[in-house]
């Protein structure tokens, strides 16, 4: 489970700076968010809805080959290879400090030996980002700096953040900087444009990860400024200008029109006829689940010897952790993995295609948005803001503007909530949503309690006697943002501390370094690791003990009928040995599938679940083996991929604190508990009253807003972690005789 954090600030109009601030939850790890709002229409990118490929592929060579693992660490003949390419350049530049700049000798060498090496040393800073030439980062770091100089200017400090986030989040757009703009695509999207990108695709490559987003300097980009500069200046003053002019134009020839350059476009770019998705929001599924394109491609050549074997791509992104002299074993080893791909045997043909085929070009890339669901709470509290006619807030969100995911996948990870009529149906009856809630809420929906051989013991709410509604996440995620005013929400915003600032006032700094300040009050609504909530209680969520692993079984599945009659119209569960298995039927009549499973705190889900298949296998044949078939076929028939979310929980004592001036908490993050029903419902009050407070004191007042809300909020967050205590019954050896007496006598 990951937690994100967003912001909404309320500018006082008395206090002008400051604001009232509202962060929310990601809760799972940010992928899937319902569409609600459509692409540009120049937006013509390979979309996809499914995980990069180079996680899935690792796990099963590890599986199939674990020896791999072996050719993973440091190459010790990187550091002599680096200092070699060095030396050459500078001796270079000092044989050519007499040479007339635009003379044939001076810019043949630029082009034969100045762009060859400095691509030789582009990917050397490459190799060396990764912690290959040293075990220590420190010493790699330094290294990168030693191989910059001949570039002529300063980048290697800046690189290693923004390629392994490349890794980390490969085609995610607003965080790969590695993909071209809509803007870029749109406007060279034609032969001359292409070949304008081509030659000048160096500059494009070293300005676009500042407009995408910023780094935090640190000690060692100033390090790598100082060192550049200062041997910058002493290479003019004692071997003259045009020994540094050498080094720059090396540094521009290496990523134009020159063979090694191949590599920039040979990677990633989609060669060959694909279906495109141009608008998510109203794409056939026939097109949303088609097979990604391919969006990586290894290069087989010759030139991989000048070039740390980088045209061994997928190799590389596959393991990171293996140096260049060793790619070609991996690729030996795991060849079943590799000789099947489509791959590139000449660079200069792929610059060739990518300016001359109309069918390649710019858009040819796959893209993904990082998403993730969102906590409702931060989202009614800044609607119930604007229907009380406070306008000037802000959201500060983590993921990324929702509008690429499939719903399928979303529906796989979130499920339903019930609303009930008490608590959580009156926040949206207040924020003028009422009727677009009855559109999307379902009332007939009832509960099956079973054991695990299939026995029923209960059915509960049938007809819909009590006033609890289910509503799918997605669809009262959708019907929140759809109600916000445009702009309010700032979409990739990561928030990495609040803080008091030197005035009195608060501040919320970013992931990328960025700090806003002058904030009234921040509202934390960060889920179980908030943020926020350590400037008012050190305690810390502990886990439960417990996973829900989920998937979802669509209506187009052959086996959806027995699903059907199974699960009914609203939630089955069957219990026993400490272990639960679930189906709910959602908005769309597909059903949500998952599996409660006592489980260390030390279980990788990454690795776990890395293949469905066989984890399901597993599954079957392991902890759910005295379930009864009918029960197990809900596992056995779901679909796609499996996802986790571990229970987190907040002690007693965290559930009450001496009041903060300047902040406060909202839903997950004043009071996790382990699921039971009431959370959401919890949640949704405390926007309610958190927002009348904000109303009925003023922006003025807003230190006096969150204690009036916070005497009524502890009440309420102690009674949810008793109906919680209830839930944890769900698990234990005898249930569902368990859970049926404890539900009895708290009533």
């Amino acid at each position: 489970m990951s937690s994100a954090v967003a912001t909404t600030t309320v500018t006082s109009t008395q206090r002008g700076p400051k604001s009232h601030a509202i962060k929310p939850e990601q809760v799972l790890s940010g992928k899937e968010t319902e569409t609600v709002t459509a692409v540009d229409e120049h937006d013509r990118f390979f979309w996809t809805y499914t995980e990069e490929p180079h996680r899935t592929r690792r796990q099963a060579i590890i599986k199939a080959h674990p020896e791999v693992l072996k050719l993973c660490g440091p190459e010790p003949l990187t550091i002599p290879a680096v200092l070699a390419v060095v030396t050459l350049q500078i001796a270079c530049a000092y044989a050519l400090r007499n040479t007339a700049f635009l003379s044939w000798p001076f810019l043949l060498t630029g082009y034969v030996v100045g762009a060859t090496a400095n691509q030789n040393l582009f990917l050397a800073i490459h190799e060396i980002s990764h912690n290959l030439a040293f075990k220590s980062p420190l010493a790699n770091r330094l290294l990168a700096i030693v191989a910059n100089l001949p570039i002529g200017i300063p980048y290697s400090a800046s690189f290693r953040p923004y390629h392994l986030t490349h890794h980390k989040s490969l085609g995610v757009d607003g965080l790969d900087t590695d993909l071209p703009t809509a803007l870029e695509a749109w406007f060279l999207d034609s032969v001359a444009g292409k070949a304008f990108f081509a030659t000048f695709q160096i500059l494009f490559y070293a300005l676009r990860p500042m407009m995408v987003y910023k780094l935090p300097l640190t000690w060692i980009h100033a390090l790598n400024v100082a060192v550049q500069l200062v041997f910058d200046y002493a290479l003019v003053r004692f071997v003259g200008g045009k020994a540094l002019a050498y080094f720059i134009l090396s540094s521009f020839l290496a990523g134009s029109l020159h063979p090694v350059a191949g590599h920039f476009i040979a990677e990633h770019y989609v060669f060959g006829q694909q279906t495109r998705s141009k608008d998510p929001s109203q794409t056939p599924d026939v097109v949303k689940d088609a097979p990604a394109p391919m969006e990586t491609y290894s290069y087989y050549g010759g030139l991989n010897f000048l070039t740390y074997n980088v045209g061994l791509h997928n190799e590389h992104h596959d393991f990171p952790a293996i140096p260049w002299t060793r790619l070609w074993k991996l690729n030996k080893i795991a060849n079943e993995f590799y000789r099947d791909l489509p791959c590139h045997h000449s660079w200069v043909g792929v610059i060739w295609q990518f300016i001359m085929d109309r069918e390649v070009g710019l858009y040819c890339r796959v893209k993904r948005k990082e998403g993730g669901r969102m906590q409702y709470f931060r989202l009614t509290l800044a609607r119930l803001l604007t229907v009380k006619n406070i306008h000037n807030y802000v959201l500060f969100e983590r993921s990324s503007p929702p509008g690429h995911q499939s719903r399928h996948d979303h529906n796989a990870r979130q499920g339903t909530l019930d609303l009930h009529a008490e608590n959580g149906q009156l926040a949206p009856r207040e924020a003028g949503l009422a009727d677009k809630f009855k559109r999307f809420a379902r009332w007939d929906t009832p509960t099956i309690l079973a054991r695990a051989n299939g026995e029923v013991v209960a059915r509960l709410n049938e007809g819909g006697e009590a006033d609890r509604p289910e509503i799918d996440r997605s669809a009262l995620q959708t019907m929140l943002l759809a109600s916000l005013p445009s702009g309010k929400i700032r979409w990739g915003a990561k928030v990495q501390e609040v803080r008091r600032d030197e005035k009195g006032s608060m501040a919320v700094e970013f992931d990328d370094g960025r700090v806003e300040a002058g904030f009234s009050l921040v509202v934390g609504a960060d889920g179980a690791w908030s943020k926020t909530r350590r400037l008012v209680t050190g305690v810390k969520p502990r886990y439960f003990g417990m996973h829900y692993v989920t998937s979802r079984i669509s209506a187009r599945n052959p086996h959806y009928a027995q699903a059907a009659a199974l699960i009914g119209k609203g939630t089955y569960m069957a219990l026993g040995g400490e272990k639960m298995l679930m189906g709910q039927r959602l908005g769309d009549d597909s059903f949500f599938v998952g599996v409660g499973l006592h489980l260390p705190d030390t279980w990788d889900p990454k690795i776990e679940l890395a293949d469905a298949t066989t984890f399901r296998a597993k599954l079957l044949e392991g902890q759910l083996k005295g379930f009864g078939e009918e029960q197990r076929n809900l596992v056995r028939w779901s679909e796609g991929e499996c996802y986790s979310w571990p229970l987190w929980e907040l002690p007693r004592e965290a559930l009450r604190w001496e009041n903060v001036p300047g902040v406060t908490l909202i839903g997950d993050a004043a009071h996790l508990t382990v699921p039971s029903g009431e959370g959401v419902n919890v949640g949704m009050d405390d926007s309610l009253q958190l927002a009348q407070q904000i109303a009925e004191f003023g922006l003025d007042n807003l230190d006096c807003a969150a204690v009036e809300y916070e005497k009524l909020m502890f009440p309420r967050a102690l009674a949810a972690a008793e109906d919680a205590e209830h839930s944890k019954t769900l698990w234990e050896p005898d249930s569902p005789r368990a859970f049926l007496e404890a539900a009895s006598l708290s009533r």
